[in-house]
């Protein structure tokens, strides 16, 4: 019989008040775009993207009460840990969400993916280091495209 069950999500809305959009690029193919040089010239073609970096998106309205302006850096806070990145605001994300582009953050992938792959620098922020790892009770799919896990934004 068809119900309805609330989303499980991690971190209360009080402590962590936004939700997170696990955004996936279209210039993501299974896995290996990271370490090619288009992935990041063409960055800016996704919506509210930029070229050669990693930003969190943000809406304008929260990020002026928070105290926020564009290219900020930013604390991004869930149950799992802490993250640091930039501040991208854009009018097209939802008040009380923020999003971050997935396949970002590499270490030691390659000349492109990694920030410096000698020294095993990431390049912009991995999210699946404050993403939690859990399943939908119902469908059984995995949590990673966002919605399971508030956060709390901070300037840093």
């Amino acid at each position: 019989v068809p119900h309805y069950e609330e989303t499980k999500r991690w971190g209360s809305k009080e402590e962590y008040p936004f939700d997170v959009v696990d955004v996936k690029s279209r210039f993501n193919r299974e896995g290996r775009s990271q370490n090619l040089p288009w992935y990041y010239i063409f960055s800016r073609l996704d919506p509210g993207d930029m070229n050669w970096e990693d930003r969190l998106r943000m809406n304008p309205q929260d990020a002026s009460d928070l105290g926020i302006s564009d290219g900020d850096n930013v604390k991004i806070t869930t149950v799992k840990g802490s993250v640091f990145s930039k501040a991208l605001l854009w009018e097209g994300i939802q008040p009380g969400t923020v999003a971050k582009t997935y396949g970002k953050g590499h270490w030691a992938y390659g000349r492109f993916a990694s920030k410096d792959y000698a020294d095993a620098t990431p390049n912009g922020l991995n999210n699946n280091e404050i993403l939690i790892d859990d399943y939908d009770r119902i469908s059984g799919s995995t949590a990673r495209n966002g919605g399971f896990v508030g956060v709390k934004i901070e300037k840093a």
